[in-house]
Order: C-alpha cells, then structure tokens, then sequence
C-alpha cells in the first residue's frame, strides 16, 4: 500500500482527526513501528481498533488523552501486535480492568504501560494484570489509579521482578504496609516516583530505599509526613542518586538535606520547593556546583 513505507506517526493534539483518517491509513498492511494518536480527542474506540489491526510492526503506541476510548480500542493488541513494548493509556477512563489483563497477558513483548489516570480497573484487577506482566514489564505508572493500593504493591514485588521504573500518584490505598511489601521484593528499581501519597511515612519509604540500593531517581512531593529520618534513610541507602524530590513535603529541612548533599555525589538535581529548608548561601552553592555545564 501507499503507506507501507512509513515508520513514524505522530498526530499528537491533533483535534480534527478522526476514525475515517485512521481506516484510510489501515486500508492495507502498515510497517508502522510507532504511533503517537496522543490527544486526538475525537477518535473512538472502533476507528483505533481498526488502526491497530494493520499494524504488526508496531513497538510504541501512545494513545494518551483519547478521552473517548474504552476497553474495545486496546482489544486487538495481543493478536495483531505482537512486537509491541510500550503502552501509553494515559486518562483513558474508559478502559477497564478486563481488558487490561486481556492486554498483559497477550502483548508477550510489553516493557512498559502507562496506566496513570484509569480509574475503572480494581485493585484486584490491576493484581491480575501484575501477575500477567510478570517479568517482563519494566516501566509502570500507575498515577492516579484508584486501584493502586498495598496489595498490589505485594503483587508487584512478587510477579515483576524486572520492574525498573514505578510512578504512584495520590494513591489512597497506599501506606507504608505496601512499600514494606514492594521492598520485599528486591526489584532492580532505578527510578521511583511517589507522588502526592498521604499514606505513607518515613518508615515505608526507609523500608524501601533499604532495598532499592540502584535508585537513580526518587520523587516523593507531598508527603506530608515524611520527615528528615526518611530522606536521610535515602540518602545513605542510594548513594548513587542523580535526582531527589522532596517538593512540599512541609517536614523536611535543612538538617537532612544538607547532609543528602554531602553523600550523593551524582546528584544534580534538587527539588525542595515548598519544603521547611530554608535555601542558605551552602545549600545554594552545593546545588549550583553539580549543576551540568
């Protein structure tokens, strides 16, 4: 077909484009290895579906913002796109958990999902997926999952040993009890990002970073209860750290920061914006001298 030849699609916020444009390009067999449909709000599940059906080469698909699709847009994933790697579903609030499991256990090369904003899929649900994903997802974020709770932090740290990469925002369920419990696993973690979780407190994220001696990148903005304790726990346990977050956690000062400063010799980036530390001249100069040239 005509477009046989392409590899690269990028139509990202592009509002006119709808289902017809989509089953006009998979009239014929596509090479496509990567489609980014981000923010075309007026696609619907069928014309995706559709999409996705001619697309066997695929290893990217970004479907991020397509508010309008439900579960029947993913559906074709694990028959027809057997390369496929990564998954963004990013406030697609129509997918369900069943169709989710359906994708995790068929898409044999998925590395990385994008889940954050899906709030239909229960915490049941999301732990069949984990089970399903078993070692080979790397990549997970689960923003703004209402699902993500304890007991999948226990799923988790039991089927996904090759998990590299979490992303938890405002999870409700979440508490120190399941980063006990995602410690427990001694996941080769690289990056953890846990972002506006109430529950938990320095314990659960000592618990943690204890485990996580790799990390390269830890967010932990707006936790309102973690304290020094918790980001000196850090500090001594990753000491390979390039980035640290701490914004608007009102507890944290100075008197475990500066200290972070001393024993991270990667760090180079620093966020402790709304924090209790109060930015001194060596606070300031210890900042600005890991910056990159």
């Amino acid at each position: 077909g005509q477009y046989r030849g392409l590899r690269v699609l990028g139509l990202e916020g592009c509002a006119q484009v709808d289902d017809s444009f989509l089953v006009q390009l998979a009239s014929s067999p596509l090479g496509l290895q990567k489609a980014s449909l981000s923010h075309c709000v007026r696609l619907t599940s069928e014309g995706v579906a559709e999409f996705v059906k001619a697309c066997r080469d695929l290893r990217t698909l970004d479907l991020s913002g397509c508010i309008r699709l439900d579960g029947r847009s993913i559906a074709p994933l694990p028959a027809h796109c057997p390369l496929l790697r990564t998954l963004n579903l990013r406030s697609c609030r129509g997918v369900d958990g069943a169709s989710l499991h359906a994708v995790s256990s068929g898409c044999n090369s998925l590395q990385e999902l994008v889940l954050a904003g899906l709030r239909l899929p229960t915490e049941g649900e999301l732990r069949q997926c984990a089970e399903a994903l078993g070692g080979r997802i790397r990549v997970l974020d689960l923003g703004l999952c209402d699902g993500a709770g304890d007991d999948l932090m226990g799923a988790l740290a039991k089927h996904c040993k090759s998990l590299r990469d979490i992303t938890l925002h405002s999870a409700p369920r979440l508490s120190d009890k399941g980063l006990k419990a995602l410690a427990a696993g001694r996941l080769p973690l690289t990056a953890c990002k846990l972002l506006r979780c109430c529950g938990i407190t320095d314990l659960g994220v000592t618990h943690l970073v204890s485990r996580a001696p790799g990390l390269l990148t830890l967010s932990l903005d707006a936790s309102p209860y973690l304290t020094d304790i918790g980001v000196a726990s850090a500090a001594d346990s990753c000491p390979s750290l390039t980035s640290l977050s701490l914004s608007h956690c009102p507890l944290v000062t100075a008197s475990s920061v500066l200290p972070a400063l001393r024993l991270l010799p990667n760090l180079t980036s620093l966020d402790v914006t709304g924090t209790a530390v109060t930015p001194g001249e060596s606070l300031t100069r210890s900042v600005r001298s890991r910056a990159p040239p």
